[in-house]
């Protein structure tokens, strides 16, 4: 019998290098856009939270995951019919990219929900370099599940990288 929980995931150590990876894509494209921050919409579903909470380890399914639980918010605020807009309203998470700080070596990621209009996580990266290297360090302030788990927050960092790498159009 398994005795994993939201504060007891499976193990799943996330490489060093795979967490540089997604939050340098993810600067680039904040610093590619002509906006102050950049959105996208996370329909967290149970399924979505599910494998957020199973730390994402089966690639293929991975893959398959982003494109279906994540939305542009050009595609939310323009195009998507109001009845579908209030069906998604409780399960809507809106994820904001931006540098509050405007330090450029900084990047910050908040998840908000759109039904309670309140901050459920945040994921602080400090990038530094020294002559041979890039380094980050990633500070987590998780407020409810299930985003409370730094491991969980990397889960979905990745897959929100993994999101905005096989989009076509810009954010």
């Amino acid at each position: 019998m398994s005795d994993f929980s939201k504060d007891n995931p499976p193990s799943y150590e996330k490489k060093p290098l795979q967490q540089l990876n997604d939050w340098l894509y993810l600067r680039a494209i904040f610093r590619e856009s002509p906006q102050k921050s950049v959105q996208v919409y996370f329909r967290a579903n149970p399924r979505a939270i599910k494998l957020i909470e199973a730390g994402m380890r089966n690639e293929l399914e991975r893959e398959r995951v982003a494109p279906q639980y994540f939305m542009k918010a050009s595609y939310y605020a323009a195009i998507l019919p109001e009845t579908e807009k209030q069906k998604l309203r409780g399960v809507l998470h809106k994820v904001e990219i931006s540098n509050p700080s405007q330090n450029p070596e900084e990047l910050t990621i908040m998840v908000i929900s759109e039904a309670h209009q309140k901050q459920l996580g945040r994921a602080q990266a400090q990038f530094s370099r020294d002559e041979k290297t890039i380094k980050i360090e990633v500070k987590h302030e998780g407020i409810s599940a299930p985003y409370d788990n730094p491991k969980n927050f990397d889960t979905f960092i990745e897959l929100l990288a993994e999101y905005i790498s096989i989009i076509d159009t810009p954010l």
